[in-house]
């Protein structure tokens, strides 16, 4: 509250000196009375400013609060499409590294966790696979974002 009065007070020595400025540069001309007329309006203006945004201040709170909300939903949209299009990526990428090792996608099943420091790229490998649990998972560490589980189905 104190802050608000202290800026009101401010805003009002500043409009004061501006309009005696003003004044003073001004030639007696004939725009000299309506230039005092608009310094007028203005530091009058400039006085009852904390009144018309008092009039306004809960309307306008509501609407930045609305406005909170929409970019709250907007943020998580994007975080979305973000977690999409990365998920996307990394799987392209680990299906590029598995087909280095000579791993085919029918080979496998990939499950891609995006976690807040790390991603988390599971491997699910059939039963029959020949496949190295070991070099697979050797494979896909060299990034140290990624982190990386292999597993492989037990035979029954």
């Amino acid at each position: 509250m104190m802050d608000a009065v202290r800026q009101w007070a401010f805003s009002l020595c500043a409009a004061a000196m501006a309009c005696a400025v003003i004044e003073l540069l001004l030639p007696s001309i004939s725009l000299a009375k309506m230039t005092r007329l608009v310094l007028s309006v203005f530091f009058l203006c400039v006085l009852i400013q904390p009144l018309g945004l008092e009039a306004h201040r809960s309307e306008i709170s509501l609407k930045t609060g609305q406005g909170m909300e929409q970019a709250e939903e907007y943020a998580a949209e994007i975080s979305g499409r973000i977690g999409e299009d990365l998920s996307g990526s990394v799987r392209s990428a680990v299906e590029e590294e598995l087909a280095l090792i000579g791993l085919s996608p029918a080979e496998y099943e990939l499950e891609i966790g995006l976690g807040s420091e790390q991603i988390l790229v599971t491997v699910l490998l059939p039963k029959d696979s020949t496949a190295d649990p070991a070099e697979i998972s050797d494979c896909l560490e060299q990034d140290p974002m990624i982190q990386t589980n292999v597993i492989k189905e037990e035979a029954e």
